[in-house]
């Protein structure tokens, strides 16, 4: 979850925001009412050492101008907190920031974008819950034509297991449908779940080999 917080920093008295794992964020500095140029603060970001769950460290101390600032972490190098005071003597500094926390961001509505949006992990859209969805394409021999996250064990003539890497957390609803004419692709009588369901092609009733393609989805 996002960490945001509105503050207000005096000189030599500082101020904290976070005390967590983030991966980045952005911190908006103010001019300082009746202060010449601006003013500004100076920040120290403090990581975590990468591969360390020990105290924070290697804080670096940076003096920032009124404007935007982008505060840039990885999962391996995490930001842990941003601390800063007024640079001016005896004048405030308005700060404004927010610190996401493990990779997870939120856009509100009305949000808008310019350019292209990549995401890595799992996206969520806003509604109750999230989907997981497996799709793949396999050849009358079990062999995986395409996709990822499943494999697949041919049992017999016209049966074919399909097994989830990750196990999905509920059984998951599937559908399938046969890459030949004439022939049908069905879900097998020992029914959905959550680690592995079974596919069988069929022509008029009997088990043939054929290959498939097919879609697993599941809330998360």
């Amino acid at each position: 979850m996002p960490y945001s917080i509105p503050n207000t920093a005096s000189t030599d008295s500082y101020q904290t925001w976070g005390n967590g794992i983030y991966t980045g964020g952005w911190i908006q500095v103010f001019d300082q009412t009746g202060v010449t140029g601006g003013g500004g603060v100076i920040a120290y970001v403090s990581h975590r050492p990468s591969g360390s769950s020990g105290p924070t460290a290697d804080a670096e101390a940076v003096q920032l101008t009124p404007g935007w600032y982008p505060l840039i972490g990885t999962p391996r190098d995490p930001i842990v907190s941003v601390t800063f005071k007024s640079a001016i003597t005896g004048k405030p500094a308005q700060v404004y920031g927010l610190l996401v926390e493990d990779g997870a961001a939120g856009f509100g509505s009305g949000t808008q974008i310019s350019g292209s949006l990549s995401s890595t992990g799992t996206t969520t859209p806003p509604s109750t819950g999230g989907s997981n969805v497996i799709t793949g394409s396999v050849d009358s021999t079990g062999a995986v034509l395409a996709g990822t996250g499943f494999t697949i064990t041919k049992l017999g003539t016209g049966n074919y297991q399909i097994n989830w890497t990750t196990p999905f957390a509920a059984a998951p609803t599937v559908v399938a449908t046969t890459t030949q004419s004439l022939r049908s692709a069905i879900i097998g009588s020992n029914a959905t779940i959550a680690t592995s369901v079974l596919v069988q092609s069929q022509t008029a009733g009997t088990n043939t080999d054929g290959g498939f393609y097919f879609l697993a989805t599941a809330t998360v």
